[in-house]
């Protein structure tokens, strides 16, 4: 915390482990980078980290062991173009704050405990150009319409191996730079795949999946309390699964 003039950290790829100080978010001068990624820190995220409000380029500590919530005070570093938090364990829910950072060009929270459901706010992030990256978490609830603003992704926009539920929002077609990564596997969705969403599947060239483990799409999304089988009986639900439109 004494070297306070200093512009980039970078400790990257070494064995280092322990919790992070207090003390730490006295590098106020950063500027560039604080890279932490792929060591064995444990513990919270120090909620000074939030003070980095020059850092501009990168702040990356995925492949740790962090625990805890992701701090709403990162969302006050709006000039920061690149978030990876991803492979750690994470829990709780997204901070909305996190929408406040709009010159993101690549967010990830990858592989975490994150149990949330997606703020609406996110749709803010529209300098995004190369990843949103969510997947693998426990993250549930109805996919907010507002993601279709992130018009400018070309490329990893992917929800899958998570919890969602309802329908799948037509917005998202508005993202008509993605080439690559469109994936909503391994969730709970229900409904009818809209066509827009179907026709990206010829601008998106690689990695567009939708249907894969998410069993009950074609099928009526619940309505008070129930949803139709296959077989066109409807019972109860058991994952309170329900419509966008309800």
């Amino acid at each position: 915390g004494h070297l306070t003039a200093l512009q980039s950290l970078d400790l990257s790829g070494n064995h280092l482990f322990g919790t992070l100080p207090e003390q730490l978010g006295g590098l106020t001068a950063l500027m560039r980078s604080f890279n932490l990624a792929s060591n064995e820190f444990t513990g919270s995220m120090p909620t000074s980290l939030g003070a980095f409000t020059g850092l501009m380029s990168t702040f990356d500590i995925h492949d740790n062991l962090f625990t805890g919530p992701i701090i709403a005070d990162l969302g006050a570093l709006t000039a920061l173009r690149d978030l990876d938090l991803s492979s750690n364990m994470f829990s709780q829910s997204l901070p909305t704050r996190l929408g406040a950072m709009t010159a993101l060009t690549s967010f990830s929270v990858a592989s975490n405990d994150i149990t949330s459901t997606v703020p609406s706010e996110f749709g803010n992030l529209v300098a995004l150009q190369s990843g949103f990256d969510l997947r693998s978490n426990e993250l549930s609830g109805l996919v907010p319409t507002t993601l279709g603003a992130l018009t400018g992704l070309a490329s990893g926009f992917d929800l899958s191996h998570n919890a969602f539920t309802g329908s799948i929002p037509t917005q998202l077609a508005l993202m008509t730079s993605l080439t690559a990564d469109f994936l909503l596997k391994w969730n709970d969705f229900c409904g009818e795949i809209p066509a827009q969403i179907m026709a990206m599947s010829t601008t998106v060239l690689s990695g567009f999946n939708v249907t894969r483990g998410n069993p009950e799409l074609g099928l009526s999304c619940c309505a008070k309390g129930t949803y139709i089988t296959i077989s066109g009986t409807c019972v109860a639900c058991t994952k309170g699964r329900f419509s966008d439109t309800q």
